[in-house]
C-alpha cells in the first residue's frame, strides 16, 4: 500500500479483530466475531486493539483475501428456450410455399410481355392511372373494375374470379384462373375463397350466377389530398344494374355483397334481362 506521496505505508489504523470467532460479548464491534453479512456498515466496528477503540496501528497486509456468501442462486441456470418460429405469411385462406416462385408460362396469361398482370379493362386503368386521379375518379373506376370482376365471377365452369394479382384484382383470362387452381401455392396466385368459382377453378356447387365472390374493401386512396378519404369499401348487386336512385335485378329481393352500404335503400325493380350483370359502388360512387 502507498501513501499520497507514493511512499509505502508502514503503519496504518485498523479495525479491531482480536476476538475469537463466535465471541458473543464482542459481536458487533470485533471484525473477527462472525462472518460479515452483505451490506454490513463497517463503520460500526471498532478501530484499534480493543472493542472500545483506540489509536493502535499495525503493518498493512500486502494483499487481502475476502471470503463470503451470496443470497443469489449460484447454480447454473438452464439455457432459455428457443423462441417459436415466425408465422408463415398467409396467402388469403392458405399458407404460401415460399419456394414456389416460378414464373407462370406465357400461355397461362397471368402477365403480359412487360410483366403487368392481365386484368379486366377498368381494373387495369385503375391500377395504372389512379395515382394521377382525384379521389372521386379513383372510386368510380374501382366501382367499374368491381363490376367487371363481379360479372367474371358469374361465368360458367372453367372461368370465374377466384385468383387475383397483388392488388387483389381478378386475372381476366380463364387460362390464368385454371393455372392458379393447379398451382395454388404459387406467389402470383392470391386466393379469394374456393366458393368464388365453380369447379375446376373452385368448389362452388350451386348455380353459376350465385357464386360467393365479394368486392374489395379498405381500398387505399392514392395520393389523398386534405379532406379526402384515406380508404373506402365497395359493394355490388349481382344480376343487377344500378343508377343513382334505382336498381334493376333478376330478383328484386337481391341483397348487396361487400362492406359498403351504398346500394341499400335504392328502389328495386325486377328485370330478367340483368342476368349475369352487376351494379357496383365504391366509397359512395357508382361505377357509371
Amino acid at each position: 500500500f502507498l501513501d499520497d506521496s507514493g511512499k509505502p505505508i508502514t503503519q496504518t489504523p485498523h479495525f479491531y479483530g482480536g476476538c475469537s470467532a463466535d465471541d458473543k460479548d464482542e459481536k458487533g464491534c470485533c471484525l473477527n466475531s462472525e462472518l460479515i453479512a452483505p451490506g454490513t456498515n463497517l463503520n460500526d466496528f471498532a478501530e484499534g486493539s480493543t472493542c472500545v477503540g483506540n489509536t493502535d496501528e499495525s503493518i498493512p497486509w500486502e494483499c487481502a483475501v475476502c471470503l463470503g456468501v451470496t443470497n443469489e442462486d449460484t447454480e447454473e441456470a438452464p439455457p432459455p428456450e428457443a423462441p417459436p418460429p415466425p408465422p408463415k405469411k398467409a396467402n388469403s385462406d392458405k399458407d404460401v410455399d415460399p419456394k414456389d416462385t416460378k414464373n407462370p408460362p406465357a400461355e397461362a396469361k397471368l402477365f403480359d410481355s412487360s410483366g403487368k398482370s392481365l386484368l379486366n379493362m377498368h381494373c387495369a386503368s385503375w391500377r395504372d392511372k389512379a395515382s394521377i386521379w382525384d379521389v372521386t375518379k379513383q372510386k368510380r373506376f374501382m366501382a367499374k373494375c368491381m363490376a367487371q370482376d363481379c360479372v367474371q365471377s358469374l361465368e360458367k365452369a372453367g372461368g370465374g374470379c377466384r385468383f387475383m394479382d397483388d392488388n387483389r384484382l381478378c386475372y381476366a383470362y380463364s387460362s390464368a384462373q385454371q393455372w392458379c387452381a393447379e398451382h395454388q401455392s404459387n406467389i402470383n396466385c392470391h386466393d379469394g375463397e374456393p366458393d368464388w368459382a365453380l369447379p375446376p377453378v373452385g368448389n362452388f356447387k350451386g348455380d353459376q350466377y350465385n357464386t360467393k365472390w365479394v368486392p374489395k374493401n379498405k381500398v387505399p386512396v392514392r395520393n389523398p389530398r386534405d379532406g379526402d378519404d384515406k380508404e373506402y369499401d365497395c359493394t355490388c348487386l349481382k344480376n343487377c344494374t344500378c343508377s343513382k336512385t334505382t336498381c334493376r335485378c333478376v330478383d328484386k329481393e337481391t341483397q348487396p355483397v361487400g362492406g359498403a352500404d351504398d346500394l341499400k335503400g335504392k328502389r328495386m325493380f325486377k328485370s330478367s334481362s340483368k342476368k349475369g350483370m352487376c351494379g357496383c359502388s365504391c366509397g359512395g360512387v357508382l361505377g357509371q
